[in-house]
């Protein structure tokens, strides 16, 4: 086999991960699964986040925002970043704020899901950057981490281990 093989086999794996992981937080929303409070805010907002971020990345795919205006590209860029604007005070309600998600979720759980969504962010860029791969690995340990809180809340030390995988990987 080829390199070109090989990188087209890649590829489609990476697709058909990409789209699992899709396809779980879609059902996730729609059937809202049992994630006890306080953790299920998180969980939707951090969801829906991810599904704005994949009609983002269709959008690049498609080079959609090449035929936007300057002052729609402006518009679309504050909708990407609106959980985190200080100047509408978004930031103070934001779980990337370490500050509150620690006030909603605990002092360590807090902490972790904080990283994690802070994590997921940076699908803004890899979405315009088309790094596919990045936003697959992102969708994959949110699904991980979300199916740990469906079964029972898990211990700090399962999600942080969970994500100090993820980083070490």
């Amino acid at each position: 086999m080829g390199n070109k093989e090989l990188c087209n086999e890649e590829i489609e794996m990476l697709s058909e991960r990409y789209t699992m992981a899709m396809e779980r937080i879609a059902f996730f929303l729609k059937e809202q699964t049992e994630v006890p409070e306080p953790y299920r805010d998180y969980f939707v907002r951090t969801a829906e986040f991810i599904q704005e971020m994949d009609a983002w990345k269709k959008d690049v795919e498609d080079k959609v925002w090449q035929e936007k205006s300057f002052d729609e590209l402006k518009s679309l860029n504050r909708s990407l970043y609106r959980d985190i604007l200080t100047e509408e005070g978004a930031y103070e309600k934001s779980y990337a704020n370490p500050s509150y998600a620690v006030k909603m979720l605990g002092q360590e759980m807090g902490q972790l899901l904080c990283f994690l969504y802070t994590e997921i962010r940076g699908d803004i860029i890899y979405a315009a950057e088309q790094r596919f791969s990045d936003m697959t690995i992102h969708a994959e340990l949110f699904v991980q981490i979300l199916c740990m809180f469906e079964d029972e809340i898990p211990s700090v030390k399962e999600v942080r281990d969970t994500l100090y995988y993820f980083v070490s990987d």
